[in-house]
This record gives structure tokens, C-alpha cells and sequence, in this order.
């Protein structure tokens, strides 16, 4: 037993003490392996414990030392885990509409079409980039100095690849992506322009952006 304002309590691995702890802690050692402060609750017979199911290991690293730190359930907390599971296990059947043992074939299943169709939606997204930035430039060619672009989905990637593509027209451009209501945007082109006429693009779209040479932020009223 120490005092709970020990110096030894900090050489002691642990989590650090709960709240409203008071009056010594109880220190329990396996010589040479490890040394733990209690965290009860006492038992007077392992047997009242019924059963302890060791769910997986972690390896851990504490002062330059590796640990490694066992995760289990005892007592009623094994039958509570076991329904849980078992509760989870029926539902993904249900959703995933395969048997139990089937549901791990099920998933990397989908997973793999997944990842092929994103693929196939990365190499979409690149015929229409292509496609906006030659319908862009040939606006621009025909003697128009404020282009605009409006998606209802994109990502900020997207209009930084319009406006890198678009920075040698000379021309404006301002490429909106959400709406009706809240989304983003981005204003390109010349840096004094964009500098000039950023803030109150902005304000027209109920929104707030910044940025140097590109103006972007969030608005709500995109349309």
C-alpha cells in the first residue's frame, strides 16, 4: 500500500487516478513482469468470477519499453458481449443478406466494387474537366473576360484544376459547386481583379472567403 500522493504513484504505469480517489492505493506486482495499481473489485473465490473470455492483445510502448496489454471481459460481461454480438451478427445478415459465415466473403466483395467504381468515377470526373476546360477556353477565345462553371457536387480539387487551367485565358472565373442554398465557391483570374471583386462576390452570395491570387469560401445562397 502507498499514499495516493507517493512519489512511487508516477513510476507506476497506469491511466492516471479517477476522481475523488481518497486514502491509499493498493499496488499489485508479478516480479518481473509487471506492476499495476488495483483497480478492484475483490473477489473472495476466482469461482464467483464464472468465466473470462481474453478478447486480443495490444503492444504498447511506456518508457522506452514494450508492454503488452490484454483486453478482456469476466463474469456477466461475457454473456452481455455474446448477445451484443450476436445481435450484431443477425442485423448484418439481414442488411448484407448472406449467412454468418458468409458476410466476411460479403464485404470484401463490396469493397472491391467499391474501389473499381471509384476508379471509373476518378476517370469520369477527368473527361469532364477536359471537356469544361475546352468549352472554357474557347469562351474566353471568343472574346468572353468573365466565365462561369456551377456544380451541384465537386470538391475544392476540382476548381483549383479549372483555374489552373483557366489562368493563362486572362479570364475570370467563377466556379460555383452546391445549391440550391449553401456550397462553395471560387474566384480566378487576374490578381488585381480577383483581389478587387472577391469580397463582393461574396457578398452577393451571402458568404465569406479569402485567399490570394484565387478567392474561395462558403456561401448560402448559391443557385
Amino acid at each position: 500500500w502507498i499514499s495516493k500522493d507517493s512519489e512511487e504513484v508516477s513510476k507506476i504505469r497506469c491511466r492516471g487516478l479517477p476522481e475523488g480517489v481518497d486514502g491509499p492505493l493498493r499496488v499489485l506486482e508479478i516480479d518481473g513482469v509487471d506492476t499495476n495499481l488495483c483497480c478492484g473489485t475483490h473477489v473472495k473465490s476466482t469461482a464467483h468470477l464464472r468465466q473470462i473470455k481474453l478478447l486480443h492483445t495490444e503492444r504498447i510502448r511506456d518508457r522506452g519499453k514494450t508492454h503488452v496489454r490484454l483486453h478482456f471481459v469476466a463474469g456477466g460481461r461475457v454473456l452481455s458481449l455474446l448477445g451484443a454480438a450476436s445481435k450484431q451478427q443477425r442485423e448484418l445478415s439481414s442488411l448484407l443478406a448472406v449467412a454468418p459465415e458468409g458476410q466476411m466473403a460479403s464485404v470484401e466483395a463490396l469493397l472491391s466494387t467499391k474501389k473499381e467504381k471509384t476508379k471509373e468515377v476518378k476517370a469520369l470526373m477527368a473527361e469532364i474537366l477536359d471537356f469544361t476546360v475546352e468549352h472554357l477556353k474557347q469562351r474566353a477565345a471568343d472574346g468572353e473576360k468573365v466565365l462561369d462553371v456551377h456544380r451541384e457536387s465537386g470538391d475544392m480539387d476540382l476548381m483549383k484544376d479549372l483555374a489552373s487551367a483557366l489562368d493563362s485565358s486572362g479570364a475570370l472565373l467563377l466556379t460555383t459547386f452546391g445549391g440550391p442554398g449553401a456550397g462553395t465557391f471560387m474566384l480566378s483570374g487576374p490578381a488585381d481583379r480577383v483581389a478587387e471583386l472577391g469580397p463582393k462576390v461574396a457578398s452577393i452570395l451571402q458568404g465569406r472567403g479569402g485567399g490570394k491570387g484565387r478567392y474561395q469560401g462558403k456561401a448560402e445562397k448559391i443557385s
